[in-house]
């Protein structure tokens, strides 16, 4: 896909949460190609709408994540004083987190919004055509009704197509995070990172106009240039995209009450035996109890979360 042909980009909303919060180097890098003529931003109003919505929850993670690495930073500082005199711990102490956190997020907004703003962005408003069909795959439960009410997600997807089947742009791109709504459930044998395929019931509608769709968007900008995305943002950017997918993933398993309705059988039981005088198979129960919580669903989840936050805490 690289090469000379202007590349139309449909960046869903948490896309540039994510630019905001956690992968803000593109976004320069993003706005250059946009400058260069290579790449053009395609924006439906809904997304825009949402965008207005997340601001504040943007400042307030970037403030959590300011805190989060000024405690760190604190720590650590304590670690070199012993070895040499420095002043670094006594100005990281003093530093106000929510007050830093307040103005990178005004920065890192006021960024993503020249590039919403720019004349070189394009428009596209959702037709009843798109809320018909919506409601349609919404019935049926089509993708992106997997797991909650997706219609906002729906609207923004069917906008693009329609943009695209009226526009025939040489190259379009939709990316979003939300593998779980999205993307292809099954693994293919080809050598397509599986979260990267579209749900067949989207691929449908877009085999005729040549609509692309990605997740990770470090690679998607490489696509438009070649190693405009340095190695490791886009390692951040599939570290973003797995955090993503396991949250959802967490989520649907609470949501289908199958890891508290097992919690809560087992604490049943539990009660059962203590409330019976049975020691031995109380302590038996107890250990069961705690190798389920420890390598089950929740479990595996839990060491999953903690294998992305270490790929974080490498950047």
């Amino acid at each position: 896909m690289i090469g000379k042909a202007l590349h139309h980009l449909f960046l869903d909303t948490c896309v540039w949460f994510d630019l905001a919060v956690s992968e803000f180097s593109l976004v320069a890098k993003l706005a250059r190609l946009i400058d260069e003529g290579k790449a053009r931003i395609v924006i439906p109003e809904l997304i825009r709408t949402e965008w207005d919505g997340c601001k504040n929850k943007i400042e307030t993670q970037i403030a959590k994540e300011v805190v989060d690495s000024r405690r760190f930073a604190i720590r650590f500082m304590s670690f070199m004083d012993e070895i040499e005199s420095t002043d670094a711990s006594s100005r990281i102490a003093s530093a106000d987190p929510k007050s830093m956190g307040r103005r990178i997020a005004a920065h890192r907004i006021d960024a993503i919004e020249t590039i919403l703003n720019s004349d070189a962005t394009t428009r596209v408003p959702v037709s009843d055509q798109a809320r018909t069909l919506a409601i349609k795959h919404a019935l049926e439960k089509k993708a992106p009704f997997r797991m909650r009410n997706s219609m906002a997600d729906a609207l923004i997807f069917l906008a693009v197509v329609e943009w695209v089947n009226d526009q025939k742009p040489d190259c379009a791109v939709f990316v979003t995070h939300n593998t779980k709504d999205f993307s292809d459930e099954k693994r293919g044998e080809d050598d397509v990172f599986f979260k990267e395929r579209l749900a067949p019931d989207l691929q449908s509608l877009v085999e005729n106009n040549g609509m692309m769709f990605g997740a990770v968007i470090g690679r998607v900008l490489n696509d438009v240039e070649q190693s405009v995305a340095t190695e490791a943002e886009v390692e951040r950017s599939e570290a973003v995209v797995a955090r993503v997918r396991l949250n959802d993933d967490v989520l649907e398993e609470l949501m289908s009450g199958g890891a508290i309705a097992k919690l809560l059988a087992q604490h049943k039981k539990f009660e059962e035996l203590t409330s019976g005088g049975a020691i031995a198979k109380m302590m038996e129960q107890q250990k069961k109890f705690e190798e389920m919580t420890s390598g089950g669903a929740i479990g595996k989840m839990m060491e999953q979360q903690r294998k992305i936050e270490e790929m974080f805490r490498r950047f």
